[in-house]
């Protein structure tokens, strides 16, 4: 159930004369009650000093797109205490009733003077990133239809690693319900609603409200429908999944304004739509 880890990790760069030296403590609990549900948890403390440089290329939605932005290492952890901790809680109260608690803290504390000196970019003293995620899904059959509602909430706080970089604080709720039903011998239909509020919770809105400028807030609300068919077969020894259906977005943007009495909220929608085809082959 319990595992504690103690390590040490020397890399020395010779060409640039450069070195990243770390000495860790890693702990582990893991417990499954038959009752409570299952419980794990995660910590990670570290003593770091490295400066070797790893810069790397931007990520790309689309991973046959070669991207040709360059993303600078900035090096947060030059001599560096850093902790990292996961604590994740699954149960089911009831029975088809699945609750997912997640947190995650990360801290940085900077030591000596090597985060504020140096061609590196200067670093804020303390860093820290913590995130909670709570997640419930509930499937109901009625007959041979397939119900499932979901919510999710997701926080987010997260202080920058840069001196001159801006906080973020944010929350995102989400509704979803999913429907999936059997027809023909190999092939299914399935549906989907989707609703999200997300708050951007840094910006001081009232601040903006009475002394401007105007801009964006950065909170918004958005409306998901999708309809999907699915047929499942086999050809030449290939198993084949083809999908066809179409969604429908509505997005609705808040901002401050200029309105006639002044600096006020208002929300401005967008829609538009999509339809798609895709096939996927496998072997089983």
């Amino acid at each position: 159930d319990a595992k504690l880890t103690v390590g040490r990790l020397k890399e020395d760069e010779i060409s640039s004369n450069r070195r990243n030296h770390v000495l860790y403590g890693i702990f582990v609990y893991d417990r499954d009650h038959p009752q409570w549900g299952r419980l794990r948890f995660f910590n990670s403390l570290k003593r770091v000093k490295d400066n070797i440089t790893d810069a790397r290329r931007e990520p790309t939605p689309n991973l046959q797109t070669i991207s040709l932005a360059n993303v600078e290492d900035i090096l947060p952890a030059r001599d560096t205490w850093v902790n990292s901790s996961y604590v994740q809680f699954d149960y089911e109260p009831i029975k088809q009733l699945s609750v997912v608690n997640k947190i995650k803290y990360n801290f940085y504390n900077q030591q000596g003077q090597a985060f504020k000196s140096g061609s590196a970019p200067i670093l804020n003293s303390s860093t820290h990133f913590f995130g909670l995620i709570n997640k419930a899904d509930y499937t109901y059959e009625i007959g041979n239809l397939v119900l499932q509602p979901k919510i999710k909430s997701e926080y987010l706080n997260q202080t920058a690693f840069l001196h001159n970089d801006p906080d973020r604080k944010e929350w995102m709720g989400i509704g979803i319900v999913q429907t999936r039903l059997p027809v023909l011998n190999n092939s299914f239909v399935e549906s989907g609603v989707e609703y999200s509020i997300f708050r951007e919770l840094e910006l001081d809105e009232n601040g903006l409200l009475a002394n401007g400028p105007a801009q964006d807030t950065g909170d918004f609300r958005n409306l998901v429908l999708a309809l999907q068919w699915t047929t499942l077969g086999h050809y030449l020894g290939y198993k084949l999944t083809t999908q066809f259906g179409f969604s429908y977005t509505k997005l609705w943007e808040e901002a401050v304004v200029l309105g006639d009495r002044g600096l006020v909220r208002k929300n401005e929608s967008r829609s538009f739509g999509s339809t798609f085809i895709s096939v996927y082959a496998g072997v089983e």
